[in-house]
């Protein structure tokens, strides 16, 4: 991924050198969540584009585009954005899960949750949760990881083969649950710059 990023990024724009990145982290969620390659389904490669759009309707009254507030609020924070602009590619990413998601829908449906509700709260939970997550939180890792400077760099390396060749040359989560400097650079990176600003550390009233 990363060396197609630098061969392509000296001829395309800015933005779309992300997409092979986007393409990484969904295809990771897809396998990780599902055993189920993303490409090689009716859906393609067009998931992350998919799930931008979706996604774009459901913060639209959160965002600003830095333009002039008498033309941003009228545009994105007075009217509701039309659901039909983004039925069908809602509907895409529905089929996918539902498809992929096949032994998930039946456990839930053995716990009483029917098939269809199951798999909208799939698709919820796997794009705008973790999906969103990693694309804020992994270039968030690289800035600060970079900016730490080579002795970071060098304990992060000796930590993570030393652990990773005593596990016999395999990434495993427990074999990660041993970095612990590691998830020290993770949770500092959280602390830092989490994914999702304005969240209260402590419950403004009991929710339970």
């Amino acid at each position: 991924m990363l060396k197609g990023c630098e061969s392509e990024s000296v001829f395309i724009p800015v933005w779309q050198s992300l997409l092979p990145y986007n393409k990484a982290c969904f295809n990771f969620l897809t396998w990780a969540f599902y055993g189920v390659n993303h490409a090689d389904t009716k859906l393609g490669d067009k998931g992350p584009t998919l799930i931008a759009l979706w996604i774009f309707f459901q913060l639209a009254p959160l965002l600003t585009l830095g333009l002039p507030s008498f033309l941003e609020d009228p545009l994105l924070h007075t009217f509701r954005l039309p659901p039909f602009l983004v039925k069908g590619s809602y509907k895409k990413l529905y089929d996918f899960f539902y498809n992929a998601s096949g032994k998930i829908l039946d456990e839930g449906e053995k716990m009483g949750i029917q098939r269809e509700e199951a798999c909208h709260n799939l698709l919820f939970a796997t794009c705008f949760n973790s999906y969103g997550g990693m694309k804020i939180l992994f270039p968030s890792l690289l800035k600060f990881i970079g900016q730490a400077g080579v002795k970071l760099h060098k304990q992060l390396a000796e930590e993570i083969r030393m652990v990773v060749q005593s596990n016999g040359g395999t990434v495993t989560m427990s074999g990660m649950e041993q970095m612990e400097l590691m998830k020290s650079v993770v949770y500092e990176t959280l602390r830092i710059d989490p994914p999702v600003l304005l969240q209260y550390g402590k419950a403004k009233k009991d929710l339970v």
